[in-house]
């Protein structure tokens, strides 16, 4: 379990990222390879759980609750003068307590055309790109009605939906990493503050300033995902 003492942190898990605030976790199974990032100034914990004791249902990364009484529970368990029989107790009521919470997600599918997967590609690593769709498709060698009629084909996002997307996922990284949020609207392709904050809001349903303080009431999920049936995102999004 990886969780939040103060500020955001980012958590990796294969190809996704969770951006989490002090208030939630992550439950990572057993044998799990993960990694991520701490902002200057934040700081995080890691409680190990006996895959035993565990939910046997949770065999993904899920997000938990870290409510005031977990987090007393486990900050107790740190005392190495506990005797056996009161540590089991409280383990017992850690793990009651322990309480799975929904998390939003960002979905980015990858369109499986070479010519689109290679424009998405490049929104990625530039989510400042401000090429147009005649721009992109003379790149790409393909019109901008076709790239227009496949992405939405291909991943149930229109092109605009989906480099917003890729924008807002990339700015949660970097607001989870302590950047301004004025700083972060310029390097993620926005030309002023009030236009990202919108799109952000329109995405997550949160502020920006929330996750770049580490006040946000729940975590995000940033999926990066090749699935053949896309999912879009369950808020209303800004055009790009």
């Amino acid at each position: 379990m990886v969780w939040g003492a103060t500020g955001t942190r980012t958590v990796e898990i294969g190809p996704d990222t969770w951006i989490i605030p002090p208030t939630i976790g992550v439950l990572i199974p057993a044998g799990t390879p993960h990694g991520g990032t701490v902002a200057a100034g934040a700081a995080y914990r890691c409680t190990l759980i006996d895959p035993a004791l565990a939910d046997p249902g949770v065999v993904e990364p899920v997000a938990i609750a870290i409510t005031p009484a977990w987090r007393e529970v486990i900050l107790r368990l740190r005392d190495e003068q506990l005797p056996e029989t009161r540590r089991r107790r409280i383990e017992d009521a850690a793990i009651d307590l322990t309480e799975v919470v929904d998390t939003p997600s960002i979905i980015l599918p990858l369109p499986r055309d070479p010519r689109l997967r290679e424009i998405a590609e490049q929104l990625i690593v530039n989510p400042a790109a401000a090429d147009d769709l005649v721009s992109w498709g003379r790149h790409a060698g393909a019109s901008a009605r076709t790239i227009t009629r496949r992405f939405t084909a291909e991943t149930g996002l229109t092109f605009a939906e989906w480099r917003t997307h890729a924008r807002i996922r990339a700015a949660l990284v970097h607001l989870a990493a302590g950047t301004s949020v004025a700083h972060v609207a310029r390097l993620v392709g926005y030309q002023t503050t009030g236009a990202f904050v919108k799109a952000f809001r329109l995405t997550t349903g949160q502020a920006p300033g929330a996750f770049a303080k580490g006040t946000s009431p729940y975590a995000m999920h940033l999926d990066h995902t090749d699935n053949d049936v896309p999912r879009r995102c369950t808020h209303e999004l800004a055009p790009a």
